[in-house]
């Protein structure tokens, strides 16, 4: 399937993936048809996507259906260099262990999802039980994330400021960490899950363009002295602590408590 998706909505998009492959793959193994859950994921869920975007698929299958048509029918689609990926072939027992408070990614990948079929209704029922983190977690991540936005910007890219010889590598790594860090809180702020890089600050930015977080970050991603950049740092830090403790989400604390603030639990975001 060769499609212009600059064209089409995700509406278009996602009927033409299940006609096209109900013609391919269901009318050759009607079992999948009656069974498998399948969920768009990545740029087109996302609605970030352009014309070189591919259509990034999943099944999800019960535990006694084999997985070898799926398996073949993503190696032909390579092969056929079609739009459609398979991306992944999990049973409902795996994603039951995948799915967790501690898999930002996966439980963001599939609330985000467009969902092509689910003919059992078993995917639907399994996801709802993450429609959101509850209270707890939520405050905890979001703890932790405040913790490491201030952290970074103070012990590990301010001392770089009195350096005699400019580490620039560096400076880029703990900038583009901080940049990732305020770019999920303002996710979190907004209740959408965290996701990957690739799409973090475009999808972000959809969210809320004028955001005077999302401002700041434009001039830190543009900024080449280090030390302007550490100046929109820290203006970027109070900018997101104001809007976490205007959400109710945060509590105001002195700095000391958050730099010396060690996480309880797993309740972090696991980013790699």
């Amino acid at each position: 399937m060769h499609l212009n998706l600059a064209e089409l909505s995700r509406e278009d998009i996602a009927n033409n993936t299940l006609s096209y492959i109900d013609e391919t793959l269901f009318k050759t193994y009607p079992m999948l048809k009656e069974q498998a859950a399948l969920i768009i994921v990545g740029s087109v869920a996302l609605g970030d996507f352009d014309e070189r975007s591919d259509i990034d698929l999943n099944f999800i299958l019960p535990e006694t259906l084999d997985n070898t048509p799926v398996k073949e029918y993503k190696e032909k689609l390579k092969e056929d260099n079609s739009q459609i990926e398979v991306r992944l072939a999990r049973t409902y027992e795996v994603l039951e262990q995948y799915l967790n408070w501690n898999d930002d990614y996966i439980l963001g990948e599939y609330q985000n999802g467009i969902v092509l079929q689910d003919p059992t209704g078993r995917f639907t029922k399994l996801i709802q039980n993450f429609k959101w983190y509850p209270k707890d977690i939520l405050e905890a991540k979001i703890n932790w994330l405040f913790h490491e936005i201030t952290y970074s910007i103070y012990k590990d890219f301010q001392p770089l400021l009195t350096r005699s010889t400019r580490n620039i590598y560096f400076e880029e790594v703990v900038k583009t960490r901080v940049v990732r860090y305020l770019l999920t809180a303002l996710r979190l702020i907004y209740s959408k899950y965290p996701i990957h890089d690739k799409k973090l600050f475009i999808n972000t930015k959809k969210l809320t363009n004028n955001n005077e977080v999302i401002i700041t970050i434009e001039k830190i991603l543009t900024t080449k002295d280090n030390k302007e950049v550490f100046s929109l740092l820290e203006e970027s830090r109070i900018n997101i602590e104001n809007q976490l403790v205007n959400a109710t989400l945060l509590e105001t604390r002195l700095m000391n408590y958050w730099l010396s603030f060690t996480a309880k639990g797993k309740n972090k975001i696991l980013f790699d």
